[in-house]
């Protein structure tokens, strides 16, 4: 604005002293660098004082000899190199405004991958706790067990143990699985050929679902407990993410008898089916320890990932979970997920 203001009062003792000269049109120049850099309110007095000096002009010289085409042709001149500062201008904001805008997507963006790996460390986190504690209470058990029965039944404590090895063999394929999801594809097909006789496939086999409850119940039977399954209303088809759901609640709930329900004999899985509906109830008869409140049944893992991750899983579904001891002994956890029957695409 100052190298404009300086031409002007040049322009203006040259108005009063002489004649037009080609000089003059470093004012054009001084407005397109007003429009394009300073102030609203600058640009308008700047554009003001430009035409008052082109009616000047206009009056003093009529450079085209006529006044009204001296006029037209010189305010045209003022016009364009007004709008050509005003393009500039906008098109350096709304670049401006796009590289703002990139840099707020990236910060997003990152936010958005930290805030997702968060996530899927504690999905993964919940999923290792899942498999781990389940399998490895189980080999707790059978191996207390045979310990018992080798002095009695050599036989059974036998069985204990190759249970105990089958087991853990189900546990390593489990968390192989899962920590198979961590490596990148080629680290897992090259893990998988090279370092397994199992395919690199076996590390992206289908999480566990309705289907395998069943393995589920067995395994755990070989304890000693029995347990029972069965089901009520007309089954459906559930989505795979329910299946898992409904497998690691049910399996949480097994572990938790396992670690923490004294004299447990039974556990009863009853799955309840109201489409699109699904309640799972587990019953063990189980007594409370003293402070049983606190260790029996689901309980036992507050402030872990047991009664925190059956909790989380429901209401993943738009449903609740219930822990807790029952009026006449035993333990009881239960669960009710909401629209978790599988969508079919017709």
């Amino acid at each position: 604005m100052g190298v404009f203001t300086v031409l002007s009062v040049v322009a203006l003792v040259q108005w009063m002293v002489s004649g037009p000269l080609l000089a003059d049109t470093a004012l054009l120049v001084a407005l397109y660098s007003v429009a394009v850099a300073c102030e609203w309110i600058q640009v308008v007095v700047a554009t003001l004082v430009l035409e008052i000096g082109v009616l000047l002009a206009t009056v003093h010289w009529a450079p085209l000899g006529s006044n009204l085409k001296s006029l037209v042709l010189l305010t045209g001149m003022v016009s364009a190199a007004l709008f050509a500062g005003i393009v500039v201008r906008a098109l350096r904001s709304q670049m401006i405004w796009l590289a703002e805008r990139a840099r707020r997507l990236e910060r997003e963006r990152d936010r958005q991958a930290s805030l997702s790996a968060a996530a899927e460390r504690a999905r993964i986190a919940t999923e290792m706790h899942d498999v781990v504690t389940h399998n490895i209470q189980v080999m707790v058990t059978l191996a207390d067990a045979a310990d018992v029965a080798q002095r009695l039944e050599p036989r059974r404590a036998a069985e204990a143990i190759r249970d105990v090895s089958v087991t853990g063999r189900q546990a390593l394929h489990d968390m192989r699985r899962l920590l198979g999801l961590l490596r990148d594809d080629n680290a897992d097909t090259k893990t998988g050929l090279k370092g397994h006789s199992d395919s690199g496939m076996e590390l992206f086999a289908p999480q566990p679902g309705l289907r395998e409850l069943t393995a589920l119940v067995n395994r755990v039977s070989t304890t000693g407990l029995a347990v029972t399954l069965c089901d009520t209303g007309e089954p459906f088809e559930l989505s795979e993410a329910a299946g898992l759901t409904v497998y690691r609640i049910v399996q949480e709930a097994l572990t938790n008898t396992l670690k923490h329900a004294a004299s447990a004999r039974s556990v009863g899985i009853t799955l309840c089916f109201s489409d699109p509906e699904l309640t799972i109830q587990v019953v063990d008869d189980g007594q409370l320890e003293p402070h049983g409140e606190l260790t029996a049944g689901s309980c036992a893992n507050a402030g872990g990932h047991g009664l925190a991750g059956m909790t989380e899983r429901a209401a993943a579904f738009g449903g609740k979970l219930a822990a807790g001891p029952r009026a006449n002994g035993g333990w009881q956890v239960a669960a009710t997920l909401h629209d978790c029957k599988a969508r079919v695409h017709s």
